[in-house]
């Protein structure tokens, strides 16, 4: 009696530790996601605050080749 009992604690105990892991990278991929879209937002931001970036000379090429006499 007491060895069917060991076996279901030792059951549920891996149950709980699967899922405590699967929680835990569960987490890590949300401060993954969080911390990418941080990146983005700090190159987005860095792109607009950077008045020598490549796209501003693109755009001015473009602009000059529209307006050139």
């Amino acid at each position: 009696m007491p060895r069917k009992t060991f076996r279901l604690h030792t059951v549920t105990n891996i149950i709980l530790v699967k899922y405590r892991w699967k929680s835990l990278l569960g987490n890590l991929n949300m401060i993954k996601k969080i911390l990418y879209k941080i990146k983005i937002l700090l190159s987005f931001l860095h792109y607009l605050f950077t008045p020598n970036n490549f796209n501003a000379n693109l755009m001015t090429n473009h602009r000059n080749r529209h307006y050139s006499i």
